[in-house]
């Protein structure tokens, strides 16, 4: 596990990885607490590994998001996703198939397509897989051929997941302070474990 502060240093180990592979389709997990900022890095990672002229394309683990009515009630982070689907859209990738992932809406926090309209499929090139649980599902990280965990601050973590809960979720104070509160004590540290898994840690 390396410490990384440049995105090129990254860009340079996936181009090592490239060359010594075999497989058309090679995976990079990304994982981090939410709103740690993993999907900032995966958009550069694609926007700079596309200009080098190889394809790249983004799975959001987001998109299988279990609806917050079908939840079990204090339901753990391992439970609010549907990671066999999410296990089973990356094999299919990996194999040349055609996916049309879910859509989430979360706002309303639920489930709204459960086959999306949009295709998605990949020949060759790097798939990046976004997600909390991108570093704990062990399924995912055995097809997982880099893994990168992102690190923040934890004064600019809380203050994105405040801004996330009160601009785009719109709910009430009280009930994001709840829900962050919660989160804390159940979801981060399993998140922060899954570090020592990574192969390198990327830090904002």
């Amino acid at each position: 596990m390396r410490n990384l502060l440049y995105i090129d240093e990254i860009l340079v180990e996936l181009n090592q990885l490239r060359k010594i592979t075999t497989k058309n389709v090679q995976v990079v997990s990304i994982g981090g607490c939410s709103r740690s900022g993993k999907s900032m890095l995966a958009l550069e990672l694609m926007k700079r590994y596309s200009n080098l002229g190889f394809a790249c394309r983004i799975l959001n683990i987001d998109s299988w998001l279990i609806s917050f009515d079908k939840r079990k009630p204090f339901s753990m982070v391992t439970e609010r996703y549907d990671m066999k689907a999410v296990n089973l859209a990356v094999e299919q990738i990996v194999n040349g198939l055609i996916v049309f992932p879910p859509v989430y809406d979360p706002i309303s926090r639920r489930q709204i397509l459960a086959i999306g309209n949009d295709p998605f499929s990949l020949k060759s090139g790097i798939l990046i897989v976004d997600g909390v649980l991108a570093l704990v599902d062990e399924d995912l990280l055995r097809k997982s051929d880099y893994k990168i965990f992102v690190k923040i601050s934890e004064c600019k973590r809380l203050r994105r997941l405040i801004d996330f809960y009160n601009r785009v979720k719109k709910i009430s104070r009280n009930e994001y302070k709840k829900i962050i509160r919660d989160r804390e004590l159940e979801e981060v540290p399993l998140i922060k474990k899954s570090s020592v898994l990574a192969d390198a840690i990327f830090e904002w």
